[in-house]
């Protein structure tokens, strides 16, 4: 008679469970937190690297700060965080390159300063709680979707100017 080995499944659907009820808290990260099977248990959960149509290359993560996990952010020097807070690192740099870097740092760092729990400027990290995260992805992709646009018009003008400086030098 064979022995049936139920554990292994019965962890796997615990796993699961954890994790669409992680998700049912997150749903902008919903499918990243069913796909990889991610729960709240940890001080520090990533939710992936992509949030609306903005693919950011860098592991958006809920940080869990409470009286049991004290911890604070880098260059953060205010009261005690006891909340959790989702913290974006936006590489400005390597989305867009270093010639258009501070028009568009300005235009996102205005359109969400009143949506962040704290701003990291040194390390470009915007850290948000749960409340102002919705708020605040509809703007990252407002901006991001802005920034694009600018940044092709900006790479045309180059071009162009490039190409005009050939010509005057070909036509001699």
């Amino acid at each position: 008679m064979k022995t049936l080995h139920y554990q292994p499944y019965i962890d796997e659907l615990n796993r699961m469970l954890k994790a669409e009820e992680f998700a049912k808290r997150l749903p902008l990260f919903k499918d990243f937190i069913l796909r990889n099977k991610i729960d709240n248990k940890n001080m520090v959960a990533q939710l992936g690297e992509k949030v609306l149509d903005v693919y950011l290359g860098q592991a958006i993560r809920l940080y869990n700060y409470s009286e049991t996990n004290s911890g604070t952010p880098t260059n953060y020097s205010g009261k005690p965080i006891e909340v959790p807070l989702i913290v974006f690192y936006i590489n400005r740099y390597s989305m867009f390159g270093d010639d258009f870097y501070d028009e568009i740092t300005k235009e996102l760092d205005e359109s969400v300063k009143d949506l962040l729990y704290f701003y990291d400027s040194i390390n470009s990290k915007y850290f948000v709680t749960k409340e102002n995260l919705g708020e605040f992805c509809d703007k990252l992709s407002i901006w991001y979707n802005n920034a694009l646009k600018k940044n092709k018009q900006y790479s045309i003008e180059k071009k162009k100017i490039r190409l005009q400086k050939e010509l005057d030098l070909l036509q001699g």
